[in-house]
């Protein structure tokens, strides 16, 4: 599942080194980030609070777990940004992993199939003389229910790549050296 995950670029593990402390890094980051719980359950209700915060999540003193904190309406699926922080010699390696995949879609795609099982089962046994735009609409349709969320996430997790780039940088300024996509 991983490597699917990987080739459909749902799920991109990026290395982050930064000069600073670990303590410096995550007081920083506890800085900037409301903390709770990071799940996209409940956040529909973020757009009536304010904050100048970037992110909210949960943020230990070896990893972290967050999401860009939503502020208006966004367009986005929601996705999030584990990271492992290791303290080095010259500074801090973080290794993050940023995904927008959740289990439920396991179940989405599942239903999917059986519906649109039915629906071109139905097609072909019924007895009745069936309109010939019909198959077409149907297929075409279930391509677009199957690959849109795909496309979604996609873009999603490019887009939250770019901003936890744009969002470190600005954060740490000269003390952030790199971030490479790990394959």
């Amino acid at each position: 599942m991983e490597n699917l995950l990987k080739k459909l670029k749902i799920k991109k593990k990026y290395k982050i080194d930064l000069t600073v402390s670990k303590a410096e890094f995550i007081e920083r980051l506890r800085e900037n980030t409301v903390i709770g719980d990071p799940s996209a359950l409940f956040s529909g209700f973020e757009f009536f609070s304010s904050t100048n915060k970037m992110f909210k999540g949960i943020i230990k003193s070896n990893g972290f777990l967050i999401r860009r904190y939503r502020s208006g309406v966004m367009s986005q699926m929601p996705t999030s940004a584990r990271g492992k922080i290791y303290e080095g010699s010259s500074g801090i390696t973080i290794d993050t992993e940023i995904t927008s995949y959740r289990s439920i879609f396991i179940f989405y795609y599942i239903m999917l199939i059986v519906i649109y099982s039915v629906l071109i089962g139905a097609f072909f046994f019924s007895s009745s003389n069936p309109d010939s735009f019909v198959l077409p609409f149907i297929i075409f349709h279930a391509f677009l229910m199957f690959f849109l969320p795909i496309f979604m996430m996609r873009r999603s997790v490019r887009i939250f790549s770019e901003d936890i780039s744009v969002r470190f940088r600005a954060l740490y300024g000269d003390n952030f050296t790199n971030m490479i996509l790990v394959e």
